[in-house]
């Protein structure tokens, strides 16, 4: 944890409150639903999570299937619908920081980046549940680290849909020293 955001979990020690863990060696990430749903901002996802996914699935399906004992399983549709709309909610949050630190950049690049990262979710998703992979097959560690590797780079070429506002607009590399190589190569590819 930064000192510079230490401030923000004093009220948390101070009411003898555990201070939340932010991230879970998102590294590590064995897909992108992995990463999303168990490794990447926990608080930031668990808000996401009980404010916009589970209403929205609840809107949407009012009678999902129950069996003795188990959560509620939803349709596929339904799940899918409400993961697009917890990422474009997630995505126009973070427009919104673009528009607040840097109204001059382009808009709808950060949106981008969170529909695509939420559409590769469901993809995954969508494969697991037609092919049986990572369940009758796809185990093993072959297997992990080709995910490992898919989800890198997945990540790889969908980050300057993400990184372009901060990086063109100087604001990140005002707060970060970084060589001028490097300043030069992100603001002239990325």
């Amino acid at each position: 944890m930064r000192a510079i955001h230490f401030w923000r979990f004093l009220p948390l020690i101070a009411f003898g409150e555990p201070i939340p863990v932010l991230y879970k060696a998102p590294y590590a990430a064995k897909s992108m639903r992995d990463l999303w749903a168990n490794r990447w901002n926990l608080v930031a996802q668990a808000s996401l999570e009980r404010g916009i996914y589970i209403p929205t699935l609840k809107l949407l399906e009012k009678n999902p299937k129950i069996e003795d004992k188990q959560p509620p399983r939803y349709s596929f549709l339904s799940v899918a619908t409400a993961t697009m709309v917890t990422f474009l909610v997630s995505g126009l949050q973070h427009e919104l920081c673009v528009v607040h630190l840097m109204p001059e950049q382009p808009l709808g690049t950060t949106v981008a980046f969170f529909l695509l990262n939420g559409m590769f979710c469901i993809l995954e998703a969508a494969f697991q549940r037609v092919t049986g992979y990572g369940v009758n097959w796809g185990v093993g560690p072959f297997w992990k680290c080709l995910n490992w590797f898919l989800t890198l780079g997945t990540l790889i070429t969908l980050s300057p849909l993400m990184l372009r506002p901060f990086i063109h607009s100087g604001l990140y590399f005002e707060k970060v020293p970084v060589p001028d190589p490097i300043i030069d190569f992100c603001q002239n590819w990325i």
